[in-house]
């Protein structure tokens, strides 16, 4: 409910005005991030509602057994088991992150995949701190 929230800028939305628009701005994601969650993605795609079905892929990596092996075979099957079950799903879209180390794909081939959402990775910490390091190097680099 949350009347005094930012969202309903501290209660100068009243309170039925900010719960209609609250709904009508959810976002629904289920991640799917191990064996569990693919052996049972077809009733899982099949809910009206599910905005993203998000494929977590270092934990589903882990969840087969194949941790730090990106495009493993077991990794890629159980992705695309996700990917035909959105198909004929309710009207989930799949996610995918961008880049990601256990899944390395970039847009295009996200786009190929059929991906409807994507986020960055790795995180936005990680990435600041590769710049850093760059920029330290280039530094010392001129320094030295």
């Amino acid at each position: 409910m949350a009347a005094g929230s930012r969202a309903a800028e501290y209660g100068r939305i009243p309170l039925v005005e900010h719960m209609a628009q609250s709904n009508r701005e959810i976002l629904l994601a289920c991640m799917i991030e191990d064996m569990a969650a693919v052996e049972r993605i077809d009733e899982i795609a099949a809910v009206d509602g599910v905005d993203l079905l998000a494929v977590g892929p270092s934990d589903l990596s882990r969840s087969l057994g194949v941790s730090g092996q990106p495009d493993h075979p077991r990794l890629v099957a159980a992705i695309d088991r996700v990917r035909e079950a959105v198909k004929r799903g309710a009207g989930a879209r799949l996610a995918i992150p961008l880049d990601h180390a256990a899944f390395p794909r970039n847009a295009a081939q996200l786009r190929e995949l059929g991906v409807g959402y994507t986020n960055c990775a790795p995180t936005p910490e990680a990435r600041l701190l590769r710049s850093l390091q760059t920029q330290a190097a280039e530094a010392r680099k001129l320094l030295g």
